[in-house]
């Protein structure tokens, strides 16, 4: 039982580990959109300000 002990343990390291990153993925994906559309509406404000 020793070795399906250690299984489950190193299965639930590398689940972890695969939750954790993909929250890191995911949270970078909304702060590069929120950037962009920062950016875009910067962008346009300066386009509207220079007419």
């Amino acid at each position: 039982m020793a070795g399906w002990d250690l299984f489950a343990t190193e299965l639930v390291q590398y689940l972890v580990k695969a939750i954790v990153l993909l929250a890191v993925m995911v949270g970078a994906i909304f702060a590069g959109i929120g950037i962009r559309k920062a950016v875009n509406k910067k962008k346009e404000n300066q386009d509207t300000a220079s007419e």
